[in-house]
Parts: structure tokens; C-alpha cells; sequence
């Protein structure tokens, strides 16, 4: 993303402002008091809406309070920006409160209205963060530089950039297997086993009223027992009776005796016919239900460890460590080798500013000694034009001397010819004018003489040659530094040659980076590999023992497994053989049953019928006379044995429900009783494997941690990157004395120990900042890249760290825009 051009309408103290904006780094260079802040607040703002709206506290938390233009008009403004391959015009306007903002947000190309991004989401979607995650990485606040962790979503984000759909199925996972552990709790209300925890208490409770009700049923009984007791006696009486009527009728009766008898004996035979044959079902053997149990463990255990087998074998990446294999199997370079050929680039990087430095102070010197050179030239030059200045303002004095003197001279030789010596005192003025003549030619020549004898200046030689000796020193030094250069860069060259990298000044260091970055994933890798072999190992021999145990167990029950088979996966065919064996179990516990039930009847029948035998069921040796007037007779006594067996049957009635009643509660603890043990069996199954989910979720967040921790490397390369950047490499300590955790926690080694970086100073603990939130930026995006928006983030940076920052600004402008604020001059970008 790109911010091309910003109009503020009316925002804080600025109004009717222009700014445009290009790639790379953007200075803007303000004293204190400008509004610097508030036209960085504007940019976060246009993007993320006013922020603190309802608060009443301080006006410096509401957005929309604190920047209401101080002079009215219009509170908003327009940006235009780059984003996805489009370019947009975003207009905002913001009222009193949120209903009364307006939004306009227009494709730059069309200018029609774009449904590309809404108000509530704009922010979010450009920069791939909510507001307080925006600002604790790409809007560095100089009031906020320091790193202080950083929130959910951007932990979130870095988390999930490499392999999100491993990390999403794990999450899945866990959620999955966190519900199952909540809904099946032995501590939580709802949870299933406290439930069931509780309902086995309860019955356990309820169970223990059966002492009482088998006294109370005991008092009932002995009660019953003294009525059957007269009952007895007289059905005694009529028992003899019956016997001797049975002895008389000697026939229907008999015969339906015999039958009863023999029906309930033929019955007895055939349940224990049955019960042979389900016990042949099993092999004339009825195992154990305990050693079932052991099997059925065992085979799940072994169905676990199988997919656990499984899960780990398809988690490997093996094309991506095959890869760097490929690269680094023969030559692996150890941190240091790498750490010094960084120690190289850094030094090319010194060479090269020297070099530069060599030549501009070459180049003054040759200035320098053309300016001495020259200005001698000039000065002599100059005195020569003097020098004939003087001999040509000579030449007019001798000139008119001569001139004044030759006058003379012919007037006084006229005079004298034409007057002889009679006026000679009219030739004594032409004599002083002769004498005047004479003597200006003579102050003429003595000037000119002088002209001729001054010596015009020296060029200054001394200062000549020192510059001379400079330059060549400077010459020679340069040589040197161009040679250590190229010695430098050979030393990195042929390294990078070693990994089919070409050299280049601008892109050699980043190469480095990426072989070191490439390593650690490399070594990480061979570690997770080398566990994971371990970690396969492990499962297999925990397989072949659990498939040992089971293997045991199911030919002690008579079911024959093929141990590598069933740890294999092929779990269904036994499953199934352990669930016919118990349908087997069941059918023969239930032939027993009956087989019992049956014997039990026989044997009563047969015990309140002694006297019915096979042998005794023959005729009868009375007359019909005899027996007609007998039975008559015994009518008389049956009806006074029916009276009272009638008493004792109302009695008895009276008593038998109440132990009816008795029973029936009985019936219902021994129902619990089943119930509880039901409950219990059901119990210890599910804490079993509440106890093996457990154990899962270990694996699960172990098998996350590796996976997170996994993907660090980038950004502790990045981080480690930036901080030498910043700090220079040998300053103060590198990027590799930091700690960064899988929660995006950093501390700093100091005196052999990692401590929390809020201990650092405040330069240090800026530049911590400054490079984590580059680190983050760096592994949060890969495609779109956000604008670093930057409010005067060195001012805590002393001279020495400050000489780097330029080159920390470079580096992150080759991928990012940079809106970097300060109020001074010496930390202004060039």
C-alpha cells in the first residue's frame, strides 16, 4: 500500500494543508509545535475512524474532541492511496458524534463510488489489523516506541502465516477435544462424570436402606413362617387327604401328576442341553470378563498409537528439508563463518565511505593546489601588468621633460644667434625651464628604473608541495582501501558462489540473512526429524507391546490374532470376534439362568411332592364303595380344613403384601444395585478415556509448540537483521543476545541471563522496539505491505546509534512506505 497525497481541511491546529508523498522515505522536518503528531493522528484516523468516542474522562482520549479544528470549518479532509493494484480518493468528514460523519470513498481511475472497503472496516482490511495492533506495529508513536507484547490479533497473525492449515487443525483439534473434556468433567457441575460420580454416590446411598428393609422382611417372614407352619399342619391333614383322594381317584390325577413331573424334569434336561452347547459355543471354556476388558484396552490402545503413528508420518515436510539438504549437506557454515562474512558487508560498506571520503578530500586538495598554483600565477601576472603600468606612466615624464627641455634649449640658441649677448636675461627663464625639463626626464627615467628592478612574487611553494605530499598520501590510501575492498568483497563473493548467489553490494547482506535464516530451519528441521524418528520408534515399540498384551489376552479368551496384523490397522475383524465372544458370553450366562431356574422348579416340585415318583404312580387297591363313603368322610373333614386354611390364607394374604411391598423396594436397590455396578463399569470406561484425552490434548499442544516454534526463525532472523542494522554489528551487543518466545515475548541476555527488555534504557529500549515492529512487519506481510508511519522515533538514540539509523531507514524503505516526522536536523533522513 502507497499514500500519494494528503489534503487536511481542518484537523487540530493544521488547515487547508498539502502534503504529497513518494516511495521510500518521506522526511518531514518541523520544529516542535508544528502539529507533526496531529497530521500523523489524521492518517490514522481517515483510516480507522476517530477513536474514544463516548469518553468524558480527559480530552486527550477522544479523537473527535481533541482534533476539532481550532478555528471551525470543515473537520476532515481527503487521501488519496495505492491498495491491491487501485488506486483510491477517500474524503471523510467527521461530525459532533459518529452518526453525523460522512464517508465518500471514489475509484481514482472511474471517480465513481467504490464498495472496495466500508467505514467500519477500513483500517482493518488495508493494514490486516484492528486499531490497537496497528499501532503497536506499523504507526510508531514517539510517545510508544517501546515494545510491550503485542495483542492477540497480531500474535494470531504471525502465528498462522507458514502452514496455517497444520496450525488450524491442531486448533480444531483441541477445541474438539477441549468440549469433550468440559462436557465429560469430574469436577465441573455439568461434566458427565461428575454426574455419574454423583449418581453413584446417591446409589450407594440408597443401597446401604437394604440392611433395614432385610430385617423388616425377616419379621415378615418368620411371621409368614409360623402361619405356613399351621398352614402345613393342615394341609398336612389335607395333604393326607388329597393322597388318599389322588390314592382313589388313582387316575386323571395321577396321570397329571406323572405329567407336571416328568414335564418339568424333560425341561430341567433340555436348559442344561443348552447350556452345554453355549458353553461348547465358547470352547468349554467361559473366560474371564476382566481379560476381555484387558483386550478391548489393549486393541484401543493400539488403534491410538496407530493413528498417533499416522499423524506424525504425514506431518513431516520432508520437500522443503529435502531442498535444504540438497543445499547445505555438504557444506553447512557454522554462525560464525556467516556472522563474519556480515562482519565483510559491514566493512565493504566502511571501505566504501571511505573511499568516498578519500575522494572528495582528493578532490579538494587538487582544488586547493589549483586555487595556491593559480593565485600565484594570478599575484605574478598582477605585478608584471604594474610593473608596465609604471614604465608607461614613466614614459610621459621623460617625454615632456625632454620635450620642455629641447624648447628651451632652441629658444636659448635663437636667442642668443639673434641677439647675441645683449639681452641675455630674456634666455635665463628658457635656462630654468631647460633645467626643469631636464630634471622631470630624469625623475621619469629613476621611475622607470625602479619599475624594472621590482621582482614580481613567488607562487608559495611550501604550501604547494604539502598539498602535493597530501595528495599523494591520499592517493595511496585509497588504493589500499580499494584493495581491502576488493579483498572483502572476494571473501563474500566466492561464499555466495558457494550457493549459486550472485554478488552484488546492495543485495549481498540480505543473501546472508537467507543462508543463515535457511540454516537455523535447516538444523531445526534435522532436530524435528531426528525426534520424530525417535518419537516413531517409541510408538511402534509401545505398539508391538500393547499388541503383545492383547495378543495374550484375546488366546486366554480363544481368539487367535496375528500380532503385526492387528498393530497394522486391521482392528475391525477382532473387534468383531470380541463382541460375538461376549454374545456368546451373554447367550451362556442366560442358558444358565434358565438351566438354573428350570432345576430349581423340578427340585420344589419335586420337594413338595415326595410322595409323586414313577414308582408310586401305579393303581389303588380300594374298592368304589369304599372309596365313595371315604370320600365322603373326607369331604366333611375339607371342610374344615378349607375354613381354616382360609383364616391363614387372609393372614397370610395380609402378610405376603406387606412383604410384597418389602420385596418390591428390595426389587428396586437390587435394579440399583445392577444400576450401580452398570454405573461403575460405564465410569471406569469413561475415565479411561477422559484420561487418554486427556494425555491427547499434552501431545496436541506440544505437537502446536513444536509447529509455532517452528516458524520463529523468520522473524528472529528479521528481528536480528534490523538490530544489527541499527545498532551496527560489535556495538553494544547483536540481535542474537535476544530471546523471542512462541507468545512474541523478547528478553535480553545480560550477565549470562535473559532478562525483560522494560529494564533496558530508553535508547535501547527504542531501538528494541523499532526492530521488533520491523521483524513483525517483515513475517506478518508478504504481499501487500502497509505504510510505516514513523513521529520522531529516534529522539532517544545517542550519536553513535544515530549514525546507523539512516541505514535502518534505507533497509526498511526497500519494502515499505516510510512517513518518518522530526523536529531535528541531525536526524533528518538524507
Amino acid at each position: 500500500m502507497i499514500i500519494k497525497k494528503i489534503h487536511i481541511e481542518n484537523f487540530g491546529k493544521l488547515s487547508d494543508f498539502d502534503h504529497e508523498f513518494k516511495t521510500g522515505v518521506n522526511t518531514i522536518l518541523e520544529d516542535n509545535g508544528w502539529g507533526k503528531s496531529t497530521l500523523v493522528s489524521f492518517i490514522r484516523v481517515m483510516f480507522y475512524g476517530p477513536e474514544g468516542d463516548g469518553k468524558r474522562k480527559l480530552l486527550r482520549d477522544s479523537d473527535r474532541g481533541f482534533y476539532r479544528p481550532w478555528n471551525g470549518g470543515t473537520f476532515g479532509g481527503t487521501i488519496e492511496f495505492e491498495a491491491g493494484g487501485k488506486d483510491y480518493i477517500l474524503t471523510r468528514v467527521f461530525g459532533a458524534t459518529a452518526k453525523a460523519d460522512t464517508f465518500d470513498l471514489r475509484d481514482a481511475l472511474t471517480m465513481k463510488e467504490s464498495e472496495d472497503y466500508s467505514p467500519e472496516d477500513l483500517g482493518e482490511r488495508l493494514f490486516g489489523l484492528d486499531r490497537d495492533s496497528y499501532k503497536k506495529t506499523a504507526y510508531i508513536d514517539h510517545g510508544n516506541i517501546k515494545y510491550q507484547g503485542v495483542g492477540s490479533e497480531v500474535g494470531s497473525k504471525v502465528s498462522a502465516i507458514p502452514q496455517a492449515d497444520d496450525l488450524g487443525g491442531l486448533d480444531a483439534a483441541k477445541e474438539l477435544i477441549k468440549n469433550y473434556l468440559n462436557s465429560h468433567s469430574l469436577t465441573k457441575a455439568k461434566g458427565s462424570l461428575n454426574i455419574q460420580k454423583s449418581r453413584i454416590t446417591e446409589l450407594e446411598k440408597e443401597i446401604g436402606r437394604k440392611v433395614t428393609l432385610q430385617g423388616r422382611i425377616d419379621d415378615e417372614q418368620k411371621v409368614m413362617s409360623d402361619l405356613r407352619d399351621r398352614e402345613k399342619a393342615i394341609k398336612d391333614r389335607r395333604r393326607a387327604f388329597e393322597e388318599e383322594i389322588r390314592s382313589l381317584n388313582k387316575g386323571k390325577e395321577r396321570a397329571i401328576a406323572k405329567k407336571v413331573l416328568c414335564d418339568k424334569n424333560n425341561y430341567a434336561k433340555e436348559r442344561k442341553a443348552a447350556t452345554e452347547r453355549a458353553l461348547e459355543a465358547l470352547g468349554g471354556k467361559v473366560p474371564k470378563n476382566e481379560v476381555i476388558t484387558i483386550a478391548e484396552g489393549k486393541i484401543a490402545e493400539m488403534e491410538l498409537l496407530s493413528t498417533r503413528l499416522d499423524v506424525i508420518r504425514e506431518s513431516g515436510e520432508d520437500a522443503r528439508f529435502e531442498r535444504l539438504e540438497r543445499r547445505y549437506a555438504e557444506y553447512a557454515p557454522t554462525q560464525g563463518e556467516i556472522a563474519d562474512k556480515i562482519e565483510s558487508m559491514r566493512k565493504v560498506r566502511e571501505l566504501t565511505l571511505k573511499i568516498d571520503n578519500y575522494d572528495d578530500k582528493l578532490t579538494d586538495n587538487k582544488n586547493l593546489l589549483d586555487t595556491v598554483l593559480e593565485k600565484g600565477r594570478a599575484a605574478k601576472y598582477e605585478a608584471l601588468l604594474s610593473t608596465e603600468r609604471k614604465i608607461s606612466a614613466s614614459k610621459g615624464p621623460i617625454i615632456a621633460g625632454g620635450m620642455l627641455a629641447f624648447l628651451a634649449f632652441v629658444f636659448i640658441v635663437a636667442m642668443y644667434l639673434m641677439f647675441g649677448n645683449e639681452l641675455l636675461y630674456l634666455i635665463y627663464p628658457a635656462i630654468f625651464l631647460f633645467a626643469v625639463g631636464i630634471m622631470i626626464s630624469v625623475l621619469g627615467l629613476i621611475g622607470k628604473k625602479r619599475a624594472l628592478n621590482e621582482q614580481p612574487p613567488e607562487i608559495d611553494e611550501a604550501e604547494a608541495q604539502r598539498l602535493g605530499s597530501e595528495i599523494a598520501e591520499l592517493t595511496k590510501a585509497k588504493a589500499e582501501a580499494e584493495e581491502s575492498l576488493k579483498r572483502e568483497e572476494d571473501n563474500v563473493r566466492n561464499f555466495l558462489s558457494r550457493f549459486n548467489y550472485d554478488y552484488s553490494r546492495r543485495d549481498a547482506e540480505d543473501y546472508l540473512h537467507s543462508i543463515k535464516s535457511e540454516l537455523a530451519e535447516y538444523r531445526e528441521d534435522r532436530v524435528i526429524r531426528q525426534r520424530r524418528t525417535e518419537e516413531l520408534a517409541d510408538i511402534e515399540k509401545a505398539g508391538l507391546e500393547a499388541s503383545t498384551a492383547a495378543v495374550i489376552a484375546l488366546e486366554e479368551i480363544g481368539v487367535t490374532v496375528d500380532p503385526e496384523l492387528s498393530f497394522k490397522g486391521s482392528f475391525e475383524e477382532f473387534k468383531g470376534a470380541i463382541t460375538k465372544l461376549r454374545e456368546k458370553l451373554g447367550n451362556y450366562k442366560h442358558c444358565l439362568e434358565e438351566q438354573e431356574k428350570a432345576e430349581a422348579e423340578f427340585a420344589e416340585y419335586q420337594e413338595s411332592h415326595k410322595e409323586l415318583t414313577l414308582d408310586t404312580l401305579e393303581g389303588i387297591t380300594k374298592t368304589q364303595e369304599e372309596i365313595k363313603n371315604r370320600l365322603i368322610e373326607i369331604e366333611g373333614e375339607m371342610a374344615n380344613i378349607t375354613e381354616g386354611l382360609d383364616n391363614i390364607a387372609a393372614e397370610k394374604a395380609a402378610c405376603n403384601r406387606r412383604i410384597s411391598d418389602l420385596d418390591t423396594e428390595m426389587e428396586e436397590l437390587s435394579a440399583k444395585e445392577e444400576e450401580l455396578a452398570g454405573e461403575k463399569e460405564s465410569f471406569d470406561e469413561e475415565k479411561y478415556k477422559y484420561g487418554i484425552v486427556q494425555k491427547s490434548a499434552d501431545y496436541l499442544e506440544r505437537a502446536k509448540d513444536s509447529l509455532i516454534a517452528r516458524y520463529m526463525a523468520p522473524l528472529r532472523c528479521s528481528f536480528e537483521k534490523y538490530y544489527d542494522i541499527l545498532n551496527g554489528v560489535g556495538k553494544n551487543g547483536k540481535g542474537s543476545d535476544y530471546l523471542i518466545d512462541t507468545s512474541l515475548g523478547i528478553q535480553k541476555k545480560e550477565q549470562g541471563a535473559f532478562r525483560d527488555i522494560e529494564y533496558l534504557s530508553d535508547g535501547l529500549g527504542d531501538m528494541t522496539g523499532l526492530c521488533m515492529r520491523a521483524a513483525l512487519l517483515d513475517v506478518m506481510y508478504k504481499d501487500e505491505k502497509p505504510v510505516v508511519i514513523m513521529d520522531d522515533p529516534f529522539s532517544n538514540l545517542d550519536e553513535e546509534n544515530l549514525k546507523w539509523a539512516g541505514a535502518f531507514l534505507e533497509t526498511l524503505s526497500k519494502e515499505y512506505q516510510i512517513i518518518y516526522m522530526t523536529c531535528h536536523e541531525n536526524r533528518v533522513h538524507q
